[in-house]
């Protein structure tokens, strides 16, 4: 990228937020002796060129280093798993820019969604970060993503050292490294820039980070599973008590008034609304700004949303597919939904 790219360049706010799942909850971070450092620098430089596709790529890296680990530990041969420009068309489906970029958690979702990762976790929210968690991490073989904004980016590149900027320019990338006092950045520019490609991030300076986050190994899934089944019994729970729905024959589909009627008890609107405030209900409550999906067309906005309008807007929020037609939400999911993002 050139320097006038660095300046014009924007990428995605990651906001972090109650529903994310930490490394803690899945009991990951058992580690308590690490090695002074640790390096995972073994597959190819990526490059995104001016394009605003940190977030897959920093993920790509972070992805591509995890394969790795994983064929080697097990005797077998590393192999790409895809071409990073395929995984951003696949976000550009999901609204992601060329330009103004897309957020971490969108990225992440949808590795989930396309077989890319097993799953992930919140390591640490924005400061919290410090470089022994760091070390736990990587200790256990499990690479970190995350992204920062306000860059010097010429003072990076020159120096290969992390420094504070003005003007805000988000960027996302891995985390393969640390050493004493100090993360390593994997970054997706080609080696001219910064200290071949990666540089460093003082721990003084991680209060810069955005969330960071573990990208899990398949032997994690099942840990994974049992803790969203126990927040899902939970947020179910708290729409019995508050009489959302009965909780009869809850693995049946919802159908569409179901799904109404449920939702009209939580936000107590028992009466027709416009299909711009379902949209910018579910736009707020369930999408909260973890990533841009377009739910509905945005015309006829002041016309009352019929049934189905709202019950397809509302499985387009959870599923996060602008695509979605179909109703495939059980009863206790649209229940559980509802505890966790309407009570």
């Amino acid at each position: 990228m050139s320097e006038i790219d660095f300046e014009n360049y924007k990428g995605c706010i990651d906001i972090p937020d109650s529903r994310d799942i930490t490394a803690e909850e899945i009991w990951l971070l058992t580690a308590t002796t690490y090695p002074e450092s640790i390096l995972y620098a073994n597959t190819p430089i990526l490059n995104q060129g001016s394009i605003g596709a940190c977030t897959i790529f920093g993920l790509s890296g972070a992805t591509f280093e995890s394969t790795y680990l994983d064929a080697v530990e097990n005797g077998g041969v590393y192999n790409q798993p895809y071409d990073p420009w395929w995984f951003w068309w696949k976000a550009k489906e999901r609204w992601a820019s060329d330009s103004n970029g897309w957020s971490l958690q969108g990225a992440l979702q949808l590795a989930v969604d396309l077989g890319i990762i097993a799953w992930y976790v919140r390591l640490a929210a924005p400061g919290q970060l410090t470089v022994d968690l760091l070390a736990r991490t990587l200790a256990k073989k499990r690479l970190i993503y995350t992204g920062s904004a306000k860059w010097n980016w010429w003072v990076i590149g020159r120096t290969g050292i992390y420094e504070d900027g003005i003007k805000s320019a988000g960027h996302a990338y891995c985390l393969p490294w640390y050493k004493p006092k100090n993360g390593i950045a994997r970054n997706s520019w080609t080696e001219n820039w910064g200290n071949k490609w990666h540089f460093d991030f003082p721990e003084e300076r991680f209060g810069s980070l955005y969330s960071t986050y573990i990208i899990l190994d398949p032997s994690d899934v099942d840990k994974m599973k049992d803790v969203r089944n126990v927040r899902a019994q939970s947020y179910n729970q708290k729409s019995l008590e508050k009489k959302i729905w009965t909780g009869d024959r809850p693995n049946d589909i919802a159908s569409d008034s179901e799904i109404r009627i449920m939702l009209g008890r939580a936000v107590d609107v028992m009466w027709a609304r416009s299909r711009q405030y379902w949209a910018t209900t579910f736009e707020d409550k369930i999408l909260r700004g973890k990533w841009i999906v377009s739910i509905w067309n945005e015309k006829d906005w002041k016309k009352n949303a019929t049934d189905r309008e709202l019950a397809v807007m509302f499985t387009r929020a959870v599923k996060r597919d602008p695509k979605a037609s179909e109703i495939t939400l059980t009863r206790f999911q649209v229940s559980a939904v509802i505890g966790r993002d309407f009570l």
